[in-house]
Formats: structure tokens, sequence, C-alpha cells
């Protein structure tokens, strides 16, 4: 049995791409061999500030990338996200984006926005459209560079069929948006009859 510290005890879902099983553990994401499950790699996710609290962690990996988003809480008991990229064969760091450097964005500003990463789609042409609490918008997996926003989130696992992609936000509205070139455009929305 292979075992990590009870500090880092497995906090997160795990992702298999290959041969490679992931799973993150309070502040690292390892990299297990399938067969065996025997750490291949680890490596620790830098937090803004103070411990890492890997609970809402997702992988989605495209090549020899694997995109991770983490979540964490500030000394002062604020909750934060961020994503990173890493390499599948070694565990590098290649990118990696803080809350800060992710609320510089227009549609991002508001405080609320990071508090967790809720939804990444699979790969679409190089790119995962990221979901939090109200905010989505397109992230170039190999660059962390963010691309067109949309002030809406998600509050589960996204959905995408063609060229739309579908959440449900934390208003209990279903969303549908067109995702076509690169853009995201509020398509029509649902919500259950007998809401206000």
């Amino acid at each position: 049995v292979t075992s990590v510290p009870a500090s880092q005890d497995v906090t997160t879902r795990s992702t298999r791409a290959g041969s490679t099983l992931l799973v993150g553990g309070h502040d690292h994401v390892y990299g297990l061999d399938v067969a065996t499950g025997s750490v291949a790699w680890e490596t620790p996710i830098p937090a803004q500030t103070d411990t890492l609290r890997n609970l809402g962690t997702q992988f989605v990996t495209m090549d020899d990338i694997v995109l991770c988003s983490f979540s964490y809480e500030t000394p002062s008991g604020e909750q934060r996200a961020g994503l990173a990229g890493l390499t599948l064969s070694d565990g590098t760091i290649q990118w990696s984006k803080t809350h800060d450097e992710l609320r510089s964005r227009e549609f991002l500003q508001d405080e609320y926005a990071w508090r967790a990463v809720t939804s990444i789609s699979p790969p679409i042409e190089g790119r995962s459209i990221v979901a939090s609490q109200n905010s989505a918008f397109w992230l170039d997996i190999e660059t962390g560079t963010v691309g067109a926003e949309l002030q809406s989130g998600g509050q589960f696992q996204a959905v995408r069929s063609g060229s739309q992609l579908y959440l449900t936000n934390i208003a209990g509205r279903l969303s549908a948006y067109d995702i076509d070139d690169g853009g995201i455009a509020a398509a029509w929305e649902f919500q259950p009859f007998g809401r206000a």
C-alpha cells in the first residue's frame, strides 16, 4: 500500500490519463501508476497564502498537460481558488494563476467570483471553459491565458454538446451558452415553474 503523510490525506476525486492516475492530497497533486499504485511524482501546488485546501480540485488533461483547479483559505478565513498547469509525465508546474491574477480580468472583479472552481470543461481545441460561482471563461490549457468571459457561473459540472455549453447556476437556473469561435454568449435559460 502506497501511503502519504497524515496531513496529505486524499482530498480530491481521481482522474485517469493513460497509465497515470491523478489525485490530490491537501496541498499536493500525485501522479500514481495505475497498475501498481506507486507514486510516479508528487507536486506541491503553490497557494497564494496559507495552507491549500484541495477539496474542490478537478483535473482536466490534454496531451502532456494537466489542468488543475484548487481552493484554499487565507489566514483571515476567506475562501480563494486558483488554477495551475502541470506536465503529466513528471508533475512539473508549467504555469499557475492565483486568485488575484484571475480577478484582474474585467468580469472577475467581483470578490465572490473566485471562492471555488465549480466546473472545468473537457478540452475544446486546446482550451477549457472554467466556471466559478458567478463567472465563466475560456482558459488556454497550455499557457493559462484567460480568454472570453461571461459574468455568470455554474454550480455543477458543465455539460457540452456541439457548440453549446450548459451550466446550472447558484440561482437555480439552467443556462445555455454559445461557444463558437472562442466566444461565450448567453443563448437561453430555463427555470422550473413555481419560482419567482
